[in-house]
């Protein structure tokens, strides 16, 4: 590939010669300093200790997210739109007074696996989607869940 430059000077018709590009008025472009997440939470919890423990949580919450964007984009082929409710009726009514859509709980369910499966930092959670919050130990249905100083509260959509 190439570029076209205008040439560094050209006759005017009076004859004087003008500057149509000149390299003192170019600055070069800087090179993006790019990072994946993964990189970025690595240096950021390694600059301050107090995010260590928090460092797997996050990391798993990021490939939650991915796998929620996945859902999202497929949703209309994986029929994952409408409500959750399996005979077509209509269903129970959420905390906002809306009929709980199938996308909303599968996210919910994929969120609430990640935060309490991911270390022994969260020991509990509470979603918009649901009424009350949830121990750790009943998402994920065994007592060594119930551990730790976090709470994790979150929209999964």
């Amino acid at each position: 590939a190439f570029q076209v430059l205008p040439t560094t000077s050209s006759r005017s018709r009076s004859g004087t010669s003008t500057s149509l590009y000149s390299n003192a008025n170019v600055t070069p472009r800087k090179k993006k300093n790019l990072k994946s997440f993964t990189r970025y939470l690595e240096v950021e919890c390694w600059k301050q200790s107090e995010l260590r423990d928090l460092e797997p949580v996050l990391q798993t919450v990021s490939d939650a997210c991915k796998q929620i964007n996945r859902l999202v984009q497929r949703a209309q082929t994986d029929d994952l739109y409408g409500d959750a409710s399996e005979d077509g009726t209509a269903g129970e009514i959420n905390v906002q007074g809306e009929v709980p859509q199938k996308l909303d709980q599968l996210c919910n369910t994929i969120l609430l696996k990640a935060f309490c499966g991911s270390s022994n930092a969260i020991c509990a959670v509470a979603s918009e989607e649901e009424d009350t919050s949830r121990g750790c130990d009943t998402v994920m249905g065994d007592n060594a869940f119930a551990v730790g100083d976090y709470v994790a509260v979150f929209d999964p959509l």
